[in-house]
């Protein structure tokens, strides 16, 4: 029998291949490791490169030029950073230039047939667009001669400049009103005829027959006059004089002092937000009325003026009371039967008026 001895290594016909393999490979592992490293570099200055172009743009905003800040000391000497003002158009159509807030309604005027002119560049989303480039052409660190044999980059940043201030805008003044240069309309001509209508129109209402009547409407003597209380001198009223000019409604107040509510060209929705609600406050709601306060005008003045008139009648039974109570003062009692005689003709004229607007109060909440 054939002795096998296993601690024999196997033959190989190959043997001694291993270097020369290394040899062939090395120049591939080195390609990759320099490709490796282009890599590397490209990215780290592909970084600086978008930062260096961000400084270039920010440098330069409205009011500053950039002439105080200098490059990034790691940005070098022959590479490229400054700011730029781009000609060609960031967003070539404007969605919103067309929009109804930005154009407003066609206005014009009925003798000339102009229309309102509208200055749209102060509109441009993209007036005042600054860019900041940067620019590097650099040798590659490793295989040089490898096409293209060099990292070149190149960035832009574009940012918006223009922020409405009254310089950008060659307006005199902060104090100017902007809506005047956004819509250059000459009103000089208008102006005095508006003035003359206004002052004629005021005058009309001061010089009217009807003025004392009207003046009860902010201005009512009566209902000023303080409250019930002692000395009994009347005479005597609410403490304030109300505005029946402003709806008492403060949903409605808000609305009237809502631009959106009021300067509308909707005639539907005027009527329906303003004009219909400000009819209701000052001629009163469809009937049926659940009081007093829903029947206009009217109905307020009434029910103030019975509000005053109670509210007398009931401190005129109060000191009454007081007097007959033995632990009032005696000067408090004594005021009270000095001033009686004057109380009880006070109490039966306020009684007849009490009648009166209570029957008048009857025609305006059936």
């Amino acid at each position: 029998m054939r002795n096998i001895d296993h601690n024999q290594r196997p033959q190989h016909r190959r043997a001694g291949l291993a270097p020369l393999e290394l040899v062939l490979s090395l120049p591939i592992m080195l390609f990759v490791m320099g490709l490796i490293i282009i890599v590397g570099t490209t990215g780290a200055w592909k970084v600086r490169n978008v930062s260096t172009s961000r400084q270039a743009a920010w440098r330069t905003t409205w009011p500053k030029n950039g002439h105080f800040d200098e490059n990034p000391r790691s940005w070098p000497d022959y590479a490229s950073m400054e700011r730029l003002d781009p000609e060609d158009a960031f967003i070539p159509h404007d969605p919103m230039h067309e929009h109804f807030v930005v154009r407003g309604p066609v206005v014009a005027d009925p003798e000339s047939g102009k229309t309102m002119v509208v200055r749209e560049e102060l509109f441009d989303m993209q007036r005042g667009m600054v860019s900041g480039m940067s620019q590097i052409q650099k040798d590659f660190p490793v295989l040089g001669k490898m096409p293209p044999g060099q990292i070149d980059l190149e960035r832009q940043h574009r940012i918006l400049d223009d922020r409405w201030q009254f310089q950008q805008m060659a307006i005199p003044s902060n104090r100017e009103r902007r809506v005047l240069f956004m819509y250059p309309v000459d009103l000089a001509g208008m102006i005095p005829g508006h003035i003359d209508r206004y002052v004629s129109a005021a005058t009309d209402i001061l010089n009217s027959d009807d003025s004392e009547e009207l003046s009860m409407l902010d201005n009512d003597d009566e209902l000023r006059q303080r409250r019930p209380g002692l000395p009994y001198n009347p005479p005597f009223g609410i403490g304030y004089a109300p505005d029946y000019h402003l709806p008492e409604n403060r949903q409605l107040r808000r609305q009237l002092l809502n631009p959106q509510r009021v300067c509308s060209f909707d005639a539907e929705t005027l009527r329906e937000n303003i004009g219909d609600p400000m009819v209701y406050e000052i001629a009163g709601f469809p009937r049926p009325r659940g009081s007093l306060s829903l029947a206009g005008v009217p109905g307020k003045i009434t029910r103030d003026y019975l509000r005053m008139y109670r509210s007398h009648l009931a401190y005129i039974e109060y000191l009454r009371d007081l007097a007959e109570n033995p632990s009032t003062p005696p000067e408090i009692v004594a005021h009270i039967q000095q001033r009686m005689p004057i109380m009880n003709s006070n109490e039966a004229q306020m009684e007849g008026w009490v009648q009166e607007l209570e029957d008048f109060a009857q025609t305006l909440v059936p």
